[in-house]
């Protein structure tokens, strides 16, 4: 694939189009002065795009001079430049009178507002790419090819730099995490973690709860109740008022739903039918609180879903007025990567990162599952190294947790939750629970914690 193919043109427009001949004069002092400025939005503006043709000289030989440099040229430095220019007639005589003018100019510019500036050229350099990426995604799509087309619309919002917007200042920023801290250890600040639905697990946990912007995953040998836990989770967060999308690449929609009736009035699968008016009387009980948040369920073909397919369904969610709080992919095994690289560990390794980057990009607690490979399954205790497949999934993940039952605690309907890995705190500690799978509670009581 030529890489031309997906290039977006973003210097193509006049700066006419928005920005009059005095901004234009201030823009190229910046381009040809400051360093701030150059560092961070000298591939945003080209000498083409001036209509003053001296002003775009000037940008021209300091664009030349930061190339080589990496800074922007004194003014002495950028009027040798200017002249010998002049002198291998890249500049005809008859605008050294207007270079000579627009040197002068950007002389007198002040430059107090160089983040104001880089902001105003990234937007600019956006507009006139979005405008070229529509034209090249009608293209694709038109072929068929949507992948493409959504990769390449996919490039306007990474175009140009965010300046220093992104930049924490750790210890100008001191006090302000000692006021957070004050106000978590009073009580006056609740915990950011979206809950478990126990107390005792989310006193384990570093935010008391699934952290936000984080991957929690979930690993165990197939049939271990992978499934079960994540939608009791989510049920349990929708009880706490927390809004949930569950995407489903397993079970289908109306399953998940039956399963989660069960979870809810603590009736078992096979009886739902029989217990009809009891279990519809329990979710009117539990409505009328008017405290339960919501609770989408997407259910898609195994293989189908891939992580920017994801994002469609949490901006279609996110348009209706609905802000989420929680995403659990059931699971990203069965994911395919936006892009395929023809190295299936690769493909897993993109599946997780750019699955992990929705959930930081959306800011939600986000958990997933991965199946452990025959050794864990068969293991008292699966670790990080029993993932199947791929190890790089756990190195991804932020917090990984393996479900563990020996066949004695399988018969008395009880299991382990070990926490196999975290990057903010204490691994290696093990939740023995009573469940009741019959009726999708997968935790039924914390029995004890090791």
């Amino acid at each position: 694939m030529p890489s031309s193919e997906l290039e977006l043109e973003h210097t193509s427009a006049s700066l006419s189009d928005r920005f009059d001949e005095n901004f234009q004069t201030m823009l190229a002092a910046y381009y040809c002065r400051d360093y701030r400025f150059v560092t961070q939005a000298h591939d945003l503006v080209e000498p083409k795009q001036f209509d003053n043709k001296a002003l775009s000289f000037l940008v021209s030989a300091a664009g030349r001079f930061y190339k080589m440099y990496k800074q922007p040229p004194s003014m002495p430095t950028l009027i040798t430049l200017i002249t010998n220019d002049v002198k291998a007639k890249a500049i005809r005589p008859e605008y050294v009178p207007d270079v000579k003018t627009a040197i002068a100019k950007i002389n007198d510019v002040k430059l107090t507002d160089s983040q104001y500036m880089v902001d105003q050229v990234t937007l600019f350099a956006r507009s006139v790419a979005f405008d070229n990426a529509m034209i090249k995604a009608a293209e694709f799509k038109d072929k068929g090819d949507f992948d493409k087309a959504m990769q390449i619309m996919d490039k306007v919002k990474h175009l140009g730099g965010q300046g220093n917007t992104e930049v924490y200042d750790y210890f100008s920023e001191s006090a302000t995490r000692f006021e957070a801290r004050e106000k978590r250890a009073s009580g006056e600040a609740p915990p950011q973690g979206i809950t478990t639905g126990y107390r005792a697990i989310d006193a384990l946990l570093y935010h008391k709860g699934w952290g936000r912007k984080e991957m929690t995953l979930f690993m165990g040998f197939a049939k271990s109740g992978k499934s079960t836990g994540m939608g009791e989770f989510g049920v349990n967060a929708a009880l706490a008022g927390f809004n949930v999308l569950y995407v489903s690449l397993e079970v289908h929609k109306e399953i998940v739903a039956d399963r989660f009736d069960a979870r809810l009035s603590e009736t078992d699968m096979d009886e739902l039918v029989d217990s009809r008016e009891r279990v519809s009387a329990k979710l009117k009980e539990l409505g009328a609180t008017g405290k339960v948040g919501k609770m989408f369920v997407i259910q898609r073909p195994p293989g189908t879903v891939a992580p920017n397919d994801i994002v469609r369904m949490v901006e279609g969610i996110i348009a209706t007025g609905v802000t989420l709080d929680m995403l659990i992919i059931d699971y990203a095994d069965l994911m395919k990567p936006n892009y395929r690289s023809g190295d299936v560990r690769e493909d897993v390794k993109n599946i997780y990162t750019d699955t992990r980057a929705i959930f930081d990009t959306y800011n939600v607690a986000g958990i997933t599952a991965s199946q452990t490979n025959r050794e864990g399954g068969s293991s008292e205790v699966a670790t990080m190294m029993h993932a199947a497949d791929n190890v790089e999934k756990v190195r991804i993940a932020d917090l990984i947790i393996t479900i563990n039952k020996t066949e004695e605690e399988k018969a008395k309907g009880e299991a382990r939750l070990y926490i196999a890995g975290s990057r903010n705190q204490k691994g290696e500690v093990s939740v023995r629970i009573e469940q009741n799978l019959d009726q999708m509670r997968f935790i039924k009581r914390i029995i004890d914690i090791i």
